[in-house]
């Protein structure tokens, strides 16, 4: 039985995770593209326990107003309750009883480039003409000037092209695989293509030089590591005095302590008088 204590301790161990494995992230990322609708709680619930085929997903009290029940063999997912103290179930579409019922399509929703294109644009600030793709990564360019990190850029880039049903790989050239790829869309008008060009050219040469200047600082502090290396340790004469200094006590300590113990043992146990300890005791 799955319990709110694992569902937490399995969310928060995800995230540590998270920090350091980009396949993960990348997984991740289109698991929250196609569960946008649910809390982050639940997404990463449903990325472990629900199968990567599965979209619309709603408590039971959901398909009751939808009108159907659920399957007899329905399992539903684990998710955390809202505060989070306990554990509820979402099902996916496919176990109601009217799993293919058009009305609950409008739980998933799909782009479509005649109903939506206009005003994906208009919210990317994108140019006429460009693809959907085009103004998302248009968006993209813009908030980088504006101080966004990449990560931030790659993870609401790919989660835009995704949910728009692109292949957020393709278009951002496997950015979160560790690859740096650069693609330009051509316009049909020659004067947006060449915008694109230069605007393009502008960022690599700026990147080469963050690069470059990078480089020039890692060699600096490596050749000032190697001179240091070469140069010999000031105290050395003094540190091998201590050291031979040291040496020296330890051989008279041990000398010592075998002449005190040859000592004793010739001296006979009843010669040893126990009086002065006692009278000393009696004081």
């Amino acid at each position: 039985m799955v319990t709110a204590e694992a569902l937490i301790d399995e969310r928060e161990r995800f995230f540590q995770e998270l920090r350091n494995n980009k396949t993960r992230f990348r997984d991740f990322l289109g698991a929250m593209a196609a569960h946008y609708r649910q809390p982050i709680a639940r997404q990463v619930a449903i990325f472990f326990h629900a199968p990567a085929a599965g979209r619309a997903y709603g408590e039971e009290s959901l398909w009751e107003r939808f009108g159907t029940d659920l399957r007899h063999d329905a399992e539903g997912v684990p998710v955390l309750s809202a505060d989070e103290r306990s554990v509820i179930r979402l099902y996916e579409r496919s176990e109601t009883q009217d799993a293919g019922h058009p009305l609950f399509d409008q739980l998933v929703w799909t782009y479509d480039e005649a109903r939506d294109g206009a005003a994906l644009r208009r919210v990317c600030g994108a140019e006429e003409g460009q693809t959907a793709a085009e103004a998302v990564l248009a968006k993209m360019s813009r908030l980088r000037e504006e101080g966004y990190s990449e990560l931030e850029l790659l993870g609401a880039g790919y989660l835009a092209l995704e949910r728009l049903g692109l292949d957020a790989e393709e278009h951002l050239g496997l950015p979160l695989m560790g690859a740096r790829t650069y693609r330009i869309g051509f316009s049909e008008k020659p004067e947006v293509t060449m915008r694109r060009l230069d605007a393009l050219h502008d960022g690599i040469v700026k990147e080469l030089k963050a690069t470059q200047e990078e480089r020039s600082r890692i060699a600096e502090d490596v050749k000032e590591a190697e001179e240091k290396i070469k140069k010999p340790f000031p105290y050395a004469a003094e540190e091998a005095e201590k050291k031979a200094r040291l040496i020296e006590i330890v051989r008279q300590m041990e000398q010592g302590s075998d002449v005190a113990i040859a000592a004793r043992a010739t001296v006979p146990r009843a010669a040893v008088s126990e009086e002065p300890a006692r009278a000393a005791y009696a004081r």
